[in-house]
């Protein structure tokens, strides 16, 4: 099977940069830009099918929000700012 080229592509909150190789079950990796600004190395496969969509970082955050939300419903808006150094 013929490798894709996924550079550029955007699959939900990750860009695909470049092909790194496969790894030891012979499957093709990528690394991938997050929105928040790290890098992840991720397998193709997961990118293709949305099963990867972001880092984890973003899960800990959408955990925060919701546990917040659940503890207390009464505050409307809680907006997270993630710091990024660069």
């Amino acid at each position: 099977m013929r490798k894709k080229d996924l550079t550029g592509q955007l699959f939900g909150r990750l860009t695909a940069i470049y092909d790194v190789g496969k790894n030891k079950h012979r499957q093709r990796l990528w690394l991938c830009l997050c929105n928040c600004g790290k890098q992840k190395i991720v397998i193709a496969a997961d990118l293709l099918a949305g099963k990867t969509r972001s880092c984890t970082l973003v899960l800990y955050w959408c955990d925060t929000i919701r546990s917040i939300n659940q503890y207390a419903p009464h505050i409307s808006a809680i907006v997270l700012t993630p710091s990024v150094t660069r």
